[in-house]
């Protein structure tokens, strides 16, 4: 679990904050919403899944492109500089460290209960996390103390809903099936992300964007589908 709690926590936000923070949103979605279902299918073959059959590959294809699609619908800022790059490599990181996380809790915790790995893998990844923020950034706590009410309300939902509920469905569903097919849903986030900006933010998308949706929406129900081989 300490360990477990150092991928899924402490690497993985650091590498993908320091990312988005050096590149832009757009581009944090496409290398990590995009490439984690693929990485999850390469690293799956060194920790004894099944392989991925020709047509489950074309699907994650697919669904990269859908994501790419969807989020190209608005301008995203490409830049050439060491620090972008460094970003971008981080953002790379960032979508091998959840799958790897993955892949070991399917090897090494069965018969725990997801809410036993939930509690022991955050409670570990928590002190890695406020280790590497006293050595990073000194200081930087300082900040809390300036949150006002709703800042407050949103780093609760954040840590509550999108920490604890989050990683707790997703251990929960990782007891029941194989890594490699589970992180093909996540090509759902940025769909997810379409509707309620449209339901509450009224924001209008173009016909790339629901051609992306409807690319991912193939993608997972072709990897889903797929066979296997040995």
């Amino acid at each position: 679990m300490a360990l477990l709690g150092q991928i899924a926590f402490s690497t993985y936000f650091w590498l993908q904050y320091t990312g988005v923070q050096r590149t832009n949103a757009g581009i944090a979605a496409i290398l990590v919403i995009g490439l984690t279902p693929s990485a999850a299918a390469v690293l799956s073959r060194f920790a004894g899944e099944s392989r991925l059959t020709l047509s489950a590959w074309g699907g994650l294809l697919l669904g990269f492109l859908g994501v790419a699609a969807l989020v190209l619908e608005k301008p995203v800022e490409v830049s050439g500089g060491s620090d972008f790059l460094i970003g971008a490599l981080c953002l790379v990181g960032n979508a091998f460290a959840f799958p790897a996380y993955s892949l070991l809790v399917r090897r090494w915790m069965k018969g725990v209960r997801p809410v036993d790995l939930t509690g022991g893998t955050m409670i570990f990844g928590t002190m890695g996390l406020a280790l590497l923020s006293l050595t990073t950034s000194p200081g930087g706590w300082h900040g809390l103390a300036r949150l006002d009410g709703v800042q407050w309300g949103a780093l609760l939902y954040l840590a509550i809903v999108c920490s604890v509920a989050g990683y707790f469905a997703w251990n929960f569903a990782l007891s029941r099936i194989e890594a490699s097919r589970a992180t093909v849903c996540l090509y759902a986030e940025p769909v997810v992300a379409m509707i309620l900006g449209a339901a509450l933010l009224g924001e209008r998308y173009g016909w790339t964007a629901f051609a992306g949706a409807a690319a991912i929406a193939l993608s997972v129900a072709l990897v889903t589908r797929a066979g296997r081989t040995v």
